[in-house]
């Protein structure tokens, strides 16, 4: 976010510390007694996550509930259902557009396996769905 103030709020101050201010990141997880910046605030992070070809669990455990999981829900047309699936990462690596990641949609009828891009402004590419047998 180049020419943009970025104010980092924890889920400690509460929703009224930051009402009506939009564009609002809050880092709603702790990691070994620190918050944890996310990958896609920073490309010198991103950078060195790439060259140390880490894997990219723990950002995708972040944004799961936020944006993969809605996102993947919409393109399968099962928004409806969002509270009946869960996401299990299979695989996640750091890569040059972001995060490649591959996960399983389970759901109470049907499950699906999902590979795509997660890009630094959070948008999701899908790249391919396999729709495992019906529950």
């Amino acid at each position: 976010m180049k020419g943009n103030l970025q104010v980092i709020v924890t889920d400690h101050a509460g929703g009224s510390a930051v009402k009506g201010v939009s564009h609002v990141n809050v880092i709603e997880r702790w990691r070994k007694g620190r918050k944890l910046i996310p990958w896609h605030w920073s490309d010198i992070a991103l950078k060195e996550y790439i060259d140390q070809n880490s894997k990219a669990d723990a950002a995708i455990e972040d944004i799961v509930d936020s944006v993969l999981k809605p996102t993947i829900l919409k393109e399968l047309n099962l928004s409806d259902e969002e509270e009946s699936y869960i996401v299990e990462i299979i695989e996640s690596l750091f890569i040059t557009e972001g995060i490649h990641f591959k996960v399983k949609i389970i759901g109470t009828s049907q499950d699906f396996i999902v590979e795509g891009i997660i890009s630094p402004d959070l948008s999701l590419v899908i790249q391919s769905t396999e729709r495992l047998t019906e529950n």
